[in-house]
């Protein structure tokens, strides 16, 4: 179970860094106005994954108001506990 935890953990830094990229491009950029068209539909998309996980780990303001996430932050929740809450 730990090493399944430990994957997702992984996973998800991975998306906030994924996530902390796309933020901070520019407006003008195909793939931020992709971006925004995906974050404003929110339903059944890659955006609502994102929305899934910063709710989970009570982040849901920066998926609101498109912010980056400082990733060292990120790194230091302790993410095998919102994983596994027993």
């Amino acid at each position: 179970m730990l090493r399944v935890c430990r994957a997702i953990e992984v996973r998800w830094v991975n998306i906030v860094c994924l996530w902390n990229r796309l933020i901070l491009m520019p407006e003008d950029r195909l793939v931020k106005r992709i971006l925004c068209w995906d974050w404003e539909i929110c339903h059944n998309n890659w955006c609502a994954d994102v929305q899934e996980m910063f709710e989970e780990l009570e982040l849901e303001y920066r998926f609101n108001e498109m912010c980056p996430v400082d990733i060292n932050m990120f790194r230091n929740l302790d993410l095998i506990g919102f994983l596994n809450p027993s």
